[in-house]
């Protein structure tokens, strides 16, 4: 298991499917994706337990300002590549607002769960 996953075929195949099998393979693709996460997620945090208890691994984390000169980086990087011609810039472009938008509904969503989960 692994956290990504992908699934192809052939567009004519695709295409010749009832909208009802159409659903039915997506719904399937979600499902795996899923018990994939899940699988992954439990394997990692076994995996990490042994790390430390059986290896005596320490685990540490990057101070905050290792993080925040990362991310200044990656924003210079994102933006000398996202400025390269008009098709980019536009992928650029989204992306950034779309990153806005997470960012802000993470605080409520995602980075509030994880918050709490630590107490």
């Amino acid at each position: 298991p692994g956290p990504i996953l992908s699934m192809g075929t052939n567009l004519d195949v695709w295409n010749s499917l009832t909208p009802t099998e159409q659903l039915a393979i997506r719904a399937a693709c979600g499902w795996a994706n899923t018990a994939s996460m899940s699988e992954y997620g439990w394997r990692n945090q076994q995996a990490l337990k042994i790390l430390v208890e059986e290896h005596g691994v320490q685990m540490r984390g990057f101070s905050d300002d290792i993080w925040r000169t990362l991310a200044a980086s990656a924003r210079d990087v994102l933006a000398d590549v996202g400025n390269t011609d008009a098709s980019t810039k536009a992928i650029y472009q989204s992306y950034m607002s779309a990153l806005t938008g997470a960012k802000a509904m993470t605080q409520y969503a995602e980075g509030a769960y994880l918050r709490v989960r630590a107490l």
